[in-house]
Parts: structure tokens; C-alpha cells; sequence
């Protein structure tokens, strides 16, 4: 193989590693503590300050066995005018009965999730 072949087998490479990493970052499978199978949406941005802040409840009340199901703003803007969503971060009942918006605390939102049966591990 060539220079050249190098170089295009160099930007392929690249370009799947990068592939990976973006759409690994926040898929169900690589958060524990969201599934596809919750009762409770969680609408939220990678680059929210305030959705940033929530991770270290959400990592907690995951470990406890709770599970919210991730709609991304990038990838499910439709759903945000949907559910009438104004601003991440919002928790949102699948049928759109109960919701949180904006930051909260580890305690209200644990009752939130338990009263919407989202202790399912």
C-alpha cells in the first residue's frame, strides 16, 4: 500500500473511532441508570449545566435501582414540544401526568421515581 492508502485508511479510522464515541457517550447501555423500558422520561442536555450537576443523584438513585429513560435534546427535540418540555433538566411520566422541571433534590426526586414505578432493577 502507498502514502496515500495510509493516509485514507488513517481518516477512515478515525472517523469510525469518532463515530463510537459519539454515539457511546450517552446510549442506554453505557448509563446505568437509563433504560428504555422506564414510566419516566428524562429530557436533558450533554452540555446543561444544570442536567451536569443532577448526574451524581441520578448515579446514586441508580444504584439503588432506579431507571429513567434518556430523551436527548439533540436526538428527540420532537419529543420536547411533545411533552411541552420548557428547559432540561425534566422528568416527565410516559403519560405525560407528573413531571419535575429544573434541578432538585436527591429526596424529591426518589419519591418522584418511586411513586412513577421507576424502580425496575
Amino acid at each position: 500500500m502507498d502514502k496515500a492508502g495510509y493516509i485514507v485508511l488513517g481518516i477512515i479510522v478515525v472517523f469510525l473511532v469518532g463515530m463510537w464515541y459519539l454515539s457511546s457517550g450517552t446510549s442506554s447501555n453505557s448509563v446505568p441508570y437509563f433504560s428504555d423500558a422506564s414510566p419516566v422520561l428524562y429530557f436533558y442536555s450533554d452540555t446543561c449545566p444544570h442536567c451536569i450537576a443532577m448526574k451524581p443523584i441520578l448515579q446514586q438513585l441508580g444504584s439503588e435501582g432506579f431507571r429513567i429513560k434518556p430523551m436527548e435534546l439533540q436526538t428527540h427535540g420532537s419529543d420536547f414540544t411533545k411533552y411541552n418540555v420548557p428547559g432540561t433538566p425534566t422528568w416527565v411520566t410516559v403519560n405525560n401526568t407528573e413531571r419535575i422541571e429544573g434541578e432538585t433534590d436527591i429526596a424529591t426526586l426518589r419519591a418522584f421515581l418511586l411513586r412513577n414505578n421507576a424502580k425496575i432493577a
